[in-house]
């Protein structure tokens, strides 16, 4: 598959992504956030999914995403928001400081080259008893 660059795509992205808005409610019900959780957003685009579960658990959420653009419209959008931080990172090749009771990847696995790799980096940072919603 080729690569893709989402930088061009930063800015209009929140209003033309109607399928990826609508998936990530079905995959925000089937993950049932709880307050208290800590989330990883895996490919986060321009965070709008990312602030609603930042709203939802009130503890730490991550947003990575490999597009510079994304992350500066998602950091630029989501500003002041204690409990949420956002990075340039690659989803095949990614460590965080902290492990996660969540991890949501909503219409980007697809993307990833290496999906095994990303399914290990995953694992690695995941709580036990933890859960992964693609």
């Amino acid at each position: 598959m080729p690569e893709v660059n989402f930088n061009s795509k930063a800015f209009t992205y929140v209003n033309n992504a109607l399928v990826q808005k609508s998936a990530s409610e079905i995959l925000m019900n089937l993950l049932s956030i709880q307050l208290g959780e800590d989330v990883l957003d895996l490919g986060c685009g321009p965070g709008h999914i990312t602030k609603k579960i930042s709203q939802i658990t009130k503890e730490t959420v991550i947003g990575i995403d490999v597009s510079q653009g994304m992350i500066e419209q998602a950091v630029n959008s989501n500003q002041g928001i204690s409990n949420l931080r956002y990075f340039v990172m690659d989803a095949e090749n990614f460590e965080l400081p902290i492990n996660f009771d969540v991890i949501v990847c909503n219409s980007s696995f697809q993307w990833f080259q290496k999906p095994e790799q990303v399914l290990s980096c995953c694992f690695n940072i995941l709580k036990q008893g933890g859960r992964i919603g693609i």
